[in-house]
């Protein structure tokens, strides 16, 4: 029996079937299978957290808000701090109700000026029984801070914040028309209240340094009075705390900030996914962002660790200050599709702005407490030479002083540059030295 010879027909379907070409399309489809897969368990991995997680044990740097000790405030607390938010609603501060004009200086910035009419006539409109209870609210939350969570996760509110801001905004200008026998407790009370708002984070620790510097321009408005108070020695202790350390609280807050930062990497990525897709300007396909997250986190994170250790070593502000202006140069001068400039820009508030509060805060205490006690100018933390700050003269008259601010040059008191403050008389626009201009009635 003889064997039919194949066709030329048939053997081209052969070679189509299984020929060179369908065996490379095969290796290839399996191959892309294999790479897919591997992308996928690496985009899911933790390896890079981990490899972190090993850096921060061997430097004995928190990275868990239960390492670095923070718990809820008890629920006693919590009640009372929200009948007093109860309180502050039936009872407003006059800028907090927005009566103050839109560009306006706020109260004690009118340093040898006195309150207009419409401040007067609010603060005569208030219930004195809510004013009291008020008071009493805030003498009995004691000495803690207040604490709404004991992990703050990435969309949690900061209610803590928002009760503060207006119970000092209230106390200040309450303060600005106290008897002069009660400038001295309302101050006090003032001064106490903050330090209860949890300060940890960045962006609470950029409120609270602020409201720092609120609650430090009436005491300069009723100067005279706080001297003769019984609570003098007691304000100035508070003062001096502030002001010993230009670094204090710095470390903290940003051991604070990693930990809260590794949560967000940890356990929430597809959250700083979607608000790095809203806030980021699109700058490549949604689809894209959570690679970039995986990319660019561990950079991020060591980032954060690096400063936490310069810290902790307590250089010199210069050091820290330069390190930080080098960091951020980098930053900027990155492309725009660098993970960790995105990360930066969409998740963290700017270490360089906290820095800049801080040293503002921490400067304008040792100049109030200076000048409380009728002593020299302070040394300036920003200036290089140890030098103190230097006064801001008007007519050959001291109304003020200004450090060198963050870029530690001499720019002459200007408002822009460098850190200005009033003592006796309103400070100018771009120049604080020279007379301000005239509000628009």
């Amino acid at each position: 029996m003889t064997t039919p010879t194949p066709t030329r027909k048939t053997a081209a379907n052969e070679r189509i079937i299984w020929g060179p070409w369908w065996r490379a399309a095969f290796i290839g489809v399996g191959l892309l299978g294999v790479l897919a897969i591997a992308f996928a368990i690496w985009l899911h991995s933790d390896a890079d957290l981990r490899a972190v997680e090993r850096r921060a044990k061997a430097e004995g740097i928190p990275l868990t808000w239960k390492e670095l000790g923070r718990t809820q405030s008890p629920p006693e607390i919590l009640e009372r701090w929200k009948l007093l938010e109860s309180a502050l609603k039936r009872c407003p501060s006059w800028q907090g109700k927005g009566a103050v004009a839109k560009g306006s200086k706020w109260t004690p910035n009118w340093i040898g000026v006195p309150p207009p009419p419409s401040f007067i006539a609010h603060h005569e409109q208030l219930d004195p029984k809510d004013l009291i209870y008020i008071n009493e609210q805030i003498d009995a939350l004691g000495n803690e801070p207040i604490r709404f969570y004991a992990e703050p996760r990435f969309f949690t509110p900061m209610p803590e914040l928002a009760v503060e801001r207006e119970s000092i905004r209230l106390l200040a200008e309450r303060m600005v028309l106290a008897e002069p026998s009660e400038v001295g407790s309302a101050c006090l009370r003032m001064l106490n209240l903050a330090d209860r708002a949890e300060r940890e984070l960045l962006i609470s620790y950029l409120v609270g340094a602020s409201l720092d510097s609120l609650s430090l321009q009436p005491m300069i408005y009723r100067c005279a009075d706080v001297r003769n108070s019984q609570q003098f020695a007691a304000i100035l202790a508070w003062l001096d705390k502030r002001a010993t350390d230009p670094l204090s609280g710095l470390e903290h807050c940003m051991n604070a900030e990693l930990c809260f930062t590794m949560r967000l990497f940890r356990e929430d990525a597809a959250i700083a996914t979607n608000y790095m897709s809203e806030t980021s300007n699109r700058i490549f396909p949604k689809v894209l962002y959570r690679p970039a997250v995986r990319f660019g986190r561990a950079a991020l994170i060591n980032e954060m660790l690096d400063i936490v250790v310069l810290l902790r070593t307590r250089p010199s502000v210069s050091a820290v200050i330069h390190e930080g202006q080098r960091r951020s140069t980098i930053l900027a001068a990155g492309a725009n599709w660098d993970p960790r400039v995105i990360l930066r820009r969409s998740i963290l508030p700017s270490l360089d702005g906290v820095i800049k509060q801080h040293l503002r805060t921490v400067i304008f205490c040792r100049l109030v407490a200076a000048y409380l006690r009728d002593q020299p100018l302070p040394t300036d933390p920003c200036d290089p030479a140890g030098g103190p700050l230097r006064p801001i003269l008007r007519d050959g008259v001291m109304i003020g002083a200004y450090s060198l601010g963050i870029d530690q040059v001499d720019d002459g008191g200007d408002t822009d540059k460098d850190f200005c403050f009033a003592l006796t008389a309103r400070l100018g626009l771009r120049n604080a030295a020279d007379l301000p201009k005239a509000e628009k009635p």
